[in-house]
């Protein structure tokens, strides 16, 4: 995947990270947001191992 694609799904993640906290009264113990947390936590994991010279 290119950089410019993982920026753009790491975006729309955020965006949509941001919308459930909003949705769920800012409870971030809320499962949802905790599920969709978790799932961008491992994008994120993903993109700095492509991108770590180590």
């Amino acid at each position: 995947m290119s950089k410019e694609l993982m920026y753009s799904l790491i975006a729309r993640m955020h965006f949509r990270l941001n919308k459930l906290i909003e949705c769920n009264n800012y409870d971030l113990l809320s499962n949802s947001v905790q599920h969709y947390s978790r799932r961008l936590d491992k994008v994120l994991t993903c993109y700095n191992k492509k991108l770590s010279p180590f």
